[in-house]
Parts: structure tokens; C-alpha cells; sequence
């Protein structure tokens, strides 16, 4: 066997420590948390007239939208609750459960497909069929002709 003498003995422990230690110096690295990039600004939009605007704020807020004047957009969409319902399945129309919950309608322009299904591309279409579908807003689609 061979026999290190108290030097040698010196020398590998420090030998050994030091790869130790320089071993697990990648770890405090590794183990440091990620933080996600910054958002980056949202692009500008086609800014609306006031008249639109306001308009829109009208229809939002206004219960004769729907089918039995009883039910406006922001009835489910409460700027309160994150322009949500934060119910976990939505109340359709007339007080029915609806298999999903009501989505937000923050940075709605922005959105490339909507509903939950992605089933629109544009507000226009999303609007219309929110005011016409009997399980939503329930008012006869000749009335927005």
C-alpha cells in the first residue's frame, strides 16, 4: 500500500476541495431563477373616433341590447371583476349555466382569434354573434340590420 506522506495528504485534499469546489460553482449558476424578458409594448392601433368610442361605452353599458332588455355586455363583462364574470362557468342567457367561462375583454383588439375556440378572426363578427346567440345576449338578428 502505498503511504502519502502528511505534504501529499495536503496537497490532494486541497486538490480535491478545489474541484469541488469549482464543480458545484456551476450549480449556483444553474439554480439562480429565470426571469422572463420584459413585454414588449403593444403595437399601436387605428385610433377610433370619439363619437365611436363613445357610442361603444353606450351599447357596452346599455340593457336594451338584449333580447328581453334585461342584460347589457358589461352584465357578464364587469370592468369589476377584470372586465370578466370570475364565475367559474359563466350565467348564459336567460340564467343558464354556459359550459365556459366569460372571457376578459382587455386588449381585445389585439387578439387574432376569438371566443375560447378561436371560432372568430374579427370584433365585428364577435359582436354580432354575442348579441344574436340565443345563450348570450338573445336579440333578433334583424334588429341590427
Amino acid at each position: 500500500m502505498l503511504h502519502l506522506g502528511r505534504p501529499w495528504k495536503d496537497i490532494w485534499l486541497t486538490l480535491g476541495f478545489c474541484g469541488l469546489t469549482w464543480a458545484l460553482s456551476g450549480f449556483a449558476v444553474w439554480a439562480q431563477p429565470q426571469v422572463p424578458p420584459p413585454l414588449s409594448p403593444l403595437p399601436p392601433l387605428d385610433q377610433p373616433k370619439a363619437e365611436q368610442v363613445e357610442l361603444g361605452r353606450f351599447l357596452f353599458f346599455d340593457p336594451r341590447a338584449s333580447g328581453d332588455g334585461s342584460l347589457a355586455c358589461a352584465s357578464c363583462h364587469d370592468p369589476n371583476k377584470g372586465w370578466a364574470d370570475g364565475l367559474p362557468l359563466s350565467l348564459g342567457y336567460p340564467a343558464s349555466l354556459y359550459f365556459r367561462n366569460t372571457p376578459t375583454v382587455v386588449n381585445v383588439a389585439y387578439q387574432k382569434r376569438l371566443y375560447w375556440d378561436g371560432r372568430l378572426a374579427d370584433l365585428p363578427t364577435l359582436v354580432r354573434d354575442s348579441l344574436t346567440e340565443a345563450h348570450f345576449m338573445n336579440i333578433d338578428g334583424r334588429l341590427l340590420e
